[in-house]
């Protein structure tokens, strides 16, 4: 998922105004906009987050996604919506980053076979970019490059 918000918020200024429609920072509550099936649907989501346990018992830091900057919980509440609106924290291990960028975003996405014709893909690469579409190495090595058209 943070490949997908990466390449999401890299390519898109406008991303964090469309995925947070509405929030009060003074009673700790953010709705983020997701799309299921090409209709959107909301998360409510409070801004309690879960902290690494740390066995000197000195506090402790955020245990999942985080912004460099620590005075930014934007990365963590929208990790928090997308573990909601997937049912589980469990749900999103592994997984896909165009399983993410549709949910955020909408559209399609698929895969670049490359496989056995390694020559041709920057080729493939260049082509779909060349027409519009998000690519990135959804893991090292991989034989398939994930596409999103939007």
């Amino acid at each position: 998922m943070l490949a997908a918000v990466a390449a999401i918020a890299a390519n898109r200024k406008s991303f964090l105004r469309q995925a947070f429609v509405a929030y009060d920072l003074e009673v700790g509550v953010y709705g983020v906009m997701f799309c299921e099936e090409m209709h959107f649907r909301y998360e409510i989501v409070d801004d309690l987050l879960g902290l690494a346990y740390k066995p000197c018992g000195h506090g402790g830091s955020l245990q999942y996604a985080r912004s460099t900057d620590r005075n930014e919980i934007w990365v963590s509440m929208l990790e928090k919506a997308y573990f909601k609106y997937m049912g589980c924290l469990e749900m999103c291990w592994g997984g896909y980053e165009g399983d993410a960028v549709f949910a955020f975003l909408g559209g399609v996405w698929g895969d670049y076979d490359v496989n056995g014709k390694p020559y041709t893909v920057w080729e493939t690469l260049n082509r779909g970019h060349q027409n519009g579409d998000w690519a990135w190495a959804s893991r090292i090595f991989s034989v398939f490059v994930e596409f999103v058209v939007i």
